[in-house]
């Protein structure tokens, strides 16, 4: 920004020309505009005319180069959320492949598939766009992880029940369960941003999981001719007909927790080993640099806050404030 200048002798208004973009704005005009811009989100002031950043200025100057070495921390701490999210990405890009999934199939960047095979050691010079991909990535392969292995669970009880006796619709619902993962398999082959649409595909996928194991446990029954107690055969009925109303569009038909529960007493029943306990995933997007993501405290310091989703729900983290600032307090 050039130094104050009169637009003519004559005139008393006082007007200011911005270094970035040229436009030439009253010095009245622009303080009040400043002054509607400083908040506790980090973002770069920009010209109120076109939206051009404003990266140098004689008469802003403090605040401007504040804002230029927040969004630097930003960076920083961007950078970090990266390599911790290609580090993800690469995980379950392996665990896939020994599932027998071909990520090559996913409609994603290159770069982005690359990292499924490859872990990479220059997330720092990584395109911001890249590093969004990479988190969409991330939610999609969390969700073809198990699909994927409820196909493989399902394969196996198909091999199963070709050398059993025909247990009943057993054979319908796998293949309604089938095709179902397939679609969603089909589905998540795009790039997918909406995270309540992925929470909700995420939910039904693991209920496809549990209940491909409820199947499992069936066969079983059928092939060794070991029969399950009352309660068994009550909570098995009434798994395969929640199931099936499930499969027609009602989600609220078959709940997560119960259906888990029961897995676990027909897999007791049938002295198959417990499934391993769910960790808790969410499902988040890039926070890049959007405005009300990042923030500034009173003391300066740059925290994270944004929101996830949990079991169809926003969930706001960071809430509370600056981390440092509270760690500050709960050490006196």
């Amino acid at each position: 920004m050039l130094k104050d200048q009169r637009v003519n002798k004559t005139e008393p208004t006082r007007c200011l020309q911005l270094f970035d973009c040229g436009h030439i704005i009253t010095v009245k005009e622009m303080d009040e505009w400043m002054l509607r811009q400083q908040s506790s989100d980090v973002q770069l002031m920009c010209c109120p005319r076109c939206s051009t950043s404003i990266t140098f200025s004689y008469r802003y100057g403090n605040l401007v180069k504040r804002t230029l070495k927040n969004i630097e921390i930003v960076k920083t701490q961007v950078e970090q959320l990266a390599m911790d999210v290609s580090k993800s990405v690469h995980v379950l890009g392996n665990d896939l492949r020994c599932l027998a999934f071909d990520v090559r199939k996913l409609k994603f960047p290159q770069t982005v598939l690359r990292v499924m095979q490859v872990f990479p050691r220059d997330v720092h010079k990584m395109h911001e766009r890249t590093i969004l991909f990479l988190f969409m990535a991330k939610n999609h392969l969390t969700i073809l992880k198990k699909a994927q292995a409820s196909q493989l669970v399902l394969a196996q009880v198909h091999t199963d029940q070709g050398i059993s006796t025909q247990p009943g619709n057993v054979e319908q619902l796998e293949n309604n369960t089938t095709n179902a993962l397939e679609n969603i398999k089909e589905y998540l082959e795009q790039p997918q941003l909406n995270l309540k649409t992925l929470c909700q595909v995420h939910e039904h996928t693991r209920k496809f999981l549990l209940f491909s194991h409820v199947l499992e446990a069936q066969i079983k029954a059928a092939k060794h001719q070991i029969p399950f107690s009352r309660k068994g055969s009550t909570q098995l009925k009434l798994a395969c007909d929640r199931f099936a109303v499930f499969l027609q569009g009602n989600d609220h038909a078959l709940d997560l927790e119960w259906l888990r529960e029961t897995v676990h007493l027909l897999r007791e029943e049938m002295r198959l080993p417990p499934l391993p306990p769910e960790e808790a995933e969410d499902l988040t997007n890039f926070p890049g640099y959007q405005k009300g993501v990042w923030k500034s405290c009173d003391q300066g310091h740059v925290y994270f806050t944004g929101w996830i989703v949990r079991g169809g729900e926003d969930i706001l983290v960071g809430s509370e404030g600056c981390s440092r600032c509270r760690a500050r307090e709960w050490s006196y």
